[in-house]
């Protein structure tokens, strides 16, 4: 290639691979990297015939693209489907960080790549190496980071740094061609949103997780640092691609109806979206890859389910009235309102369907999509608690079946129109990425990692159980409660819920546990869609509470049309040591200095500093503002790597908000450090909206 630049490397992949951080719901990206498609064969219209024009699904979005074998009969299709395997969460490892060579579990650990150096390719930590300073593009002078730590790497970090991380930040060149060399406002045009989501897409969805640290030569690898080894192996990829890439930063759109005018841009069809969805999850049962948005920026993520809420068959004219069309505007025979009809009587009248000669039915359809989010990194696995890294996307469209009953093609409606899914693809296998790694010798960790592990806490766990089944009432906010009653009086050093609930919509239920006048939330209504609760929750904030006494768990169901029960559940207990005390405490700190809040894009943010460093067991926030809308609002919590939605705009139409959220996203890291609040308009109406951050406060417990 012609240039070194970060830039360059972009402007050269052909399936290309952003994504978004919805780790508990926010939007991060990451940047598009090269990865190998596999081209399934020349330019049929997948019924044996060649593609008639755009507006049907062209030779691009041929759903047998796919290569498998595919149900086109609608009839025939299910209306809902979940994937057997579930990917896995982790982190897209943002590229100004170092991508998988940034020392995420604290300054004095080693960073994924240098623990792989350390533990496979016989390097050592040179004398001082470890009071050497990375790059941090947050403090970025000359005087803050040690040139010299990046001379002293092994040769898996340094390929890592120079090829998919921050080189280009700190090299002292102009890269970006904006005339500046020091860079630390935009880190020499490297984005916030780039990094490996490409890369983490298909290990996630073709890799199994590993489920506990592994130590190997004397390298003790975290759930994450593997994870992140494994993903740097992904950054080719081989793969099936239904639809191309968008490249336009502003699409242009037909005046009278908003419908894209560049094909490229228009896909995935809405058709072949739909066809593709049904076979895969609802008949296949495996998960998918798409690009989340249509225009420019690509967000990947994995699919995870798929579900039809209506699907009816429509009239000419519904269908005109859905797509724009005109019908029924008034018109004269010497104008040209009637772009798609002719003018009758005064009239425009539609008669013929005008974006696929091939449909003979139409039918509008609503449905929805379950993708995987990112995490942060962390120590422990997340395909156990994988409904709280399940967000939803909504769509309507309107299907196009041709004379036989089967799916011709489609278009999107409404604001699904500007909202939909740019390709779809179906990774095979790894094609490689870092050359000084090798695949291999990670799956050996993650086999490792698949292995019991044996636990030696210097303490007794006592098991309590209450197996009686509960019935959980449909949208009643006193839903049920289930106790155990222990008679061993020791203070808590430890605390495992196993809970088992079947429910058809673990998005409508709150789970707390409480014991006298302590209560800890163990789920709040999170997962969306998702069937059935079967996790065990670590509750680290009742740590010293005495065991003895009455335990109650609440399950409460908040909205209507889905059921479930309270099957059973556990009470695990830790006993301490003896001679041993429970050890924490809380750390506190607060920020009462007000913030405007407005609909600037970039939103506001709010920070306070904790001096204390101790390992994070739970962290609690308190938000106090007020703004014409909090719905509106996205309210994200930051420290470090790490960042966690607390509101997706969930907040519905109040005007003031005072609530305390409880957040287990930070657990295992550091608690020192900068906490930054976060507060977004993500509402889809410009306006007058305004609004003020009048205080916030942080608990961290450790």
């Amino acid at each position: 290639m012609a240039t070194n630049s970060l830039i360059g490397r972009i402007k050269q992949f052909l399936a290309p691979g952003a994504g978004a951080l919805f780790a508990a719901g926010l939007a991060v990206g990451c940047a598009a990297e090269e990865a190998a498609v596999i081209d399934p064969g020349a330019g049929t219209d997948g019924k044996g015939g060649t593609a008639l024009k755009g507006d049907h699904w062209n030779y691009a979005n041929n759903p047998d693209r796919f290569n498998i074998q595919l149900e086109y009969s609608l009839d025939k299709l299910p209306r809902e489907g979940r994937a057997d395997r579930i990917p896995w969460p982790d982190t897209y490892w943002p590229t100004h960080e170092d991508s998988i060579n940034v020392r995420w579990d604290g300054r004095t650990n080693l960073s994924p790549a240098e623990k792989y150096d350390k533990a496979f390719n016989g390097w050592t930590e040179p004398e001082g190496f470890m009071d050497l300073k990375p790059y941090s593009a947050s403090n970025c002078s000359d005087q803050s980071w040690s040139k010299d730590y990046y001379a002293k790497l092994g040769p898996a970090a340094t390929w890592i740094s120079e090829n998919k991380g921050n080189a280009e930040a700190r090299d002292g060149l102009d890269s970006d061609n904006d005339g500046k060399t020091d860079e630390c406002d935009d880190r020499d045009g490297v984005e916030t949103w780039w990094g490996l989501c490409h890369a983490w897409v298909p290990a996630a969805m073709l890799e199994a997780e590993p489920r506990h640290p592994v130590t190997y030569n004397g390298v003790t690898f975290e759930v994450s640092d593997i994870k992140a080894l494994l993903i740097a192996q992904y950054d080719r990829s081989s793969a099936f691609m239904i639809g191309g890439r968008c490249n336009d930063k502003e699409v242009k759109r037909d005046e009278k109806t908003g419908r894209i005018l560049d094909e490229q841009c228009r896909d995935t069809n809405a058709g072949t979206w739909h066809l593709i969805m049904a076979n895969m999850l609802g008949i296949h049962k495996r998960a998918i890859a798409e690009d989340r948005t249509y225009d420019y920026q690509v967000w990947n993520q994995p699919v995870l389910e798929f579900k039809v809420h209506e699907m009816s068959e429509i009239t000419l004219e519904r269908a005109s009235e859905l797509l724009q069309l005109g019908h029924g505007n008034e018109c004269n025979d010497t104008d040209k309102k009637c772009g798609f009809g002719s003018c009758t009587e005064g009239k425009c009248v539609v008669s013929k369907y005008p974006y696929n000669d091939n449909a003979a039915k139409l039918y509008e359809v609503s449905a929805s999509s379950f993708y995987i989010t990112e995490s942060h990194p962390a120590k422990v696995p997340f395909t156990d608690v994988i409904t709280e890294y399940t967000r939803e996307d909504r769509y309507e469209y309107i299907l196009e079946v041709n004379k036989d009953g089967k799916i011709d093609g489609g278009e999107w409606i409404g604001s699904s129109n500007k909202n939909h899914p740019d390709f779809l693809w179906l990774p095979t296998a790894s094609r490689g990425g870092n050359p000084n790694i090798d695949i291999d010798q990670i799956r050996l960790l993650v086999e490792k990692s698949q292995k019991p592990q044996e636990e030696d806490n210097g303490a007794d766990i006592i098991v309590h159980e209450n197996p009686f089944k509960f019935d959980i009432p449909d949208n009643d906010p006193k839903g049920i409660v289930s106790t155990i009653e222990s008679t061993d009086a020791f203070a808590v050093a430890g605390l495992d819920v196993e809970v088992n609930i079947e429910h058809t919509y673990v998005g409508d239920l709150k789970v707390v546990l409480k014991k006298g006048t302590k209560t800890s939330v163990l789920h709040d209504n999170a997962g969306g869609s998702s069937r059935n609760l079967k996790r065990t929750f670590k509750v680290t904030d009742l740590d010293g509470i005495d065991a003895a006494g009455t335990w109650e768990l609440s399950v409460v169901d908040s909205a209507a049309s889905d059921s479930g029960k309270l099957v059973s559940w556990k009470l695990k207990l830790h006993v301490p040591a003896e001679g041993s005390a429970p050890t924490g405490g809380t750390i506190s700190a607060n920020n009462a200095d007000a913030v405007a809040i407005t609909e600037a894009a970039e939103g506001v943010t709010s920070s306070l500093k904790v001096e204390e460093a101790r390992q994070i067991k739970g962290v609690r926030v308190t938000v106090k503002l007020k703004y014409t809308r909090v719905g509106d609002l996205e309210i994200a919590l930051i420290h470090g790597a790490a960042k966690v939605t607390l509101s997706a705009r969930e907040e519905g139409d109040a005007a003031t908000l005072e609530k305390t959220y409880d957040v287990e996203g930070f657990n295992g890291l550091e608690s020192a450090g900068e906490w930054t609040l976060s507060l977004v308009d993500g509402g889809e109406t410009a306006g007058d909206s305004s609004g003020e951050l009048q205080s916030w406060s942080l608990e961290v417990l450790y």
